[in-house]
């Protein structure tokens, strides 16, 4: 359930084919909702399970897993 709960692209409230320039507007956001201390929730949050952790090592660690071709399949 952990591998679901933070998976990268629900971390980052993407889905799994978006292109990089959207992952780019995504991290912009996420880092800005930071910035001033506003909870962070996106469309893609399914309401059926917690919500995954998004503290800014959560969020680097998921960029950085998706960054790789070969992890973007898998955690697609």
């Amino acid at each position: 359930m952990e591998l679901i709960k933070q998976n990268p692209y629900n971390v980052i409230g993407i889905l799994a084919g978006a292109k990089q320039r959207q992952v780019e507007r995504q991290k912009a956001k996420i880092k800005a909702y930071q910035r001033v201390g506003k909870s962070i929730e996106f469309e893609t949050d399914l309401h059926i399970q917690e919500k995954p952790i998004r503290t800014s090592e959560a969020i680097d660690d998921a960029l950085s897993k998706i960054e790789i071709n070969h992890n973007k399949l898998f955690y697609s």
